[in-house]
């Protein structure tokens, strides 16, 4: 069996702006603390104090072991599980006891299949001055929120009880040019306020399109991390569909997916891209197949690999009908502000429109 070093060395990292991303918060919200590892800053945890609460589950103590009780895996674990049966889960460990029993119960980031990773960095190094929780308290500076829109003044803001953007007459803010997420209509619109008016955005589009950019950016510099899944899973393939594979092969391994050939007519998937890691394996690799054999041959795939690219997006995206959060909707609106393209989905749509004071005055016949 594996020892809980060689499992996490063994292991890809899931960036953390990926990470940060599924918990509704931005990459401009994180402070970088080297590899895999960041804090949020006290403006995006303040943001968030007035939302509504979600439950928690206290793991205080399980059946001791020789090296300690084993509280830190059980909690990994737990949240593991509530993750793999689509649960919205989040794990809060409390800092590592390495320093003072030199790791005699253990480290600080669980053990096994359940652990967090850099496990070692965080074992190692967590604990010193460098990554030492920030002390200082915060600044008024520090406490301005999301804003809200005065009917024709200044742009105000405050947090209202369940985290909405509503309006305070004394502390004037800047607004982001996507504005803040209002409200998610039809599990596919995002409506937003900004300093022009009224934002709608179309929530796949915007985001495939995000998902669309990272993939080319990653393929331009190195073939794109992969990330193992639990369980390997196995696909019955057409003989079209082996042709390609065997044509593709290497190619597979550069786009971020490892998969071995089990029989003469099957698959097993063993690793896709981190960025789709939520993804289904096995419509994903079908889908790249199905654009690899209209490519052909091996010369002729630079010319079509923005295409695959898309489809990978495609399925790395936002679903219809997936509600989101406030947290999440003001994340894509910060990813889209910073994303080369944005205003356009991988077929050439538009990903969001935006309506005027003006616009929407005449669309009620104000002021005549």
């Amino acid at each position: 069996m594996a020892s809980d070093l060689e499992i996490a060395r063994a292991a890809t990292l899931e960036p953390i702006e990926t990470i940060a991303w599924k918990l509704g918060i931005s990459s401009h919200e994180l402070l970088p603390m080297g590899r895999g590892m960041a804090k949020i800053t006290w403006e995006a945890l303040s943001e968030r104090f007035s939302r509504p609460q979600g439950s928690l589950v206290l793991v205080t103590s399980v059946n001791p072991t020789p090296f300690g009780e084993g509280k830190t895996v059980t909690t990994i674990g737990l949240t593991q599980a509530l993750c793999a049966i689509d649960q919205s889960a989040t794990c809060v460990i409390r800092e590592p006891s390495m320093g003072p029993v030199f790791g005699i119960k253990g480290g600080a980031a669980g053990g096994g299949q359940s652990q967090v990773l850099p496990m070692e960095d965080i074992n190692g190094a967590y604990g010193v001055a460098e990554y030492a929780p920030e002390t200082r308290e915060p600044s008024r500076s520090f406490e301005r929120f999301s804003a809200g829109l005065s009917d024709r003044g200044t742009v105000n803001s405050r947090v209202g009880p369940a985290g909405a953007h509503t309006v305070s007459e004394n502390q004037p803010v800047d607004v982001p040019p996507l504005g803040f997420a209002v409200a998610h209509l039809h599990g596919a619109y995002i409506v937003a306020q900004n300093a022009h008016g009224m934002v709608l955005v179309d929530a796949h589009a915007a985001h495939e399109r995000i998902t669309y950019e990272r993939l080319k950016a990653a393929r331009a510099t190195q073939t794109l991390a992969s990330q193992p899944l639990l369980v390997p899973s196995a696909l019955s393939l057409s003989s079209n569909e082996m042709a390609a594979f065997e044509e593709f092969s290497g190619e597979f391994l550069r786009l971020g997916l490892v998969i071995d050939i089990a029989s003469e007519g099957s698959v097993v998937i063993r690793e896709i891209p981190v960025i789709l890691a939520r993804d289904n394996a096995e419509r994903l690799v079908r889908d790249v197949l199905s654009d690899l054999s209209e490519v052909g041959h091996s010369d002729r795939l630079a010319a079509r690999m923005d295409e695959i690219l898309a489809t990978m997006a495609c399925h790395g995206s936002v679903r219809a009908n997936r509600p989101l959060s406030l947290a999440e909707m003001n994340a894509l609106l910060r990813d889209m502000e910073i994303t080369e393209n944005s205003g356009q989905c991988n077929h050439g749509r538009p990903t969001w429109v935006q309506l005027s004071h003006d616009e929407l005055d005449k669309l009620f016949l104000r002021g005549r």
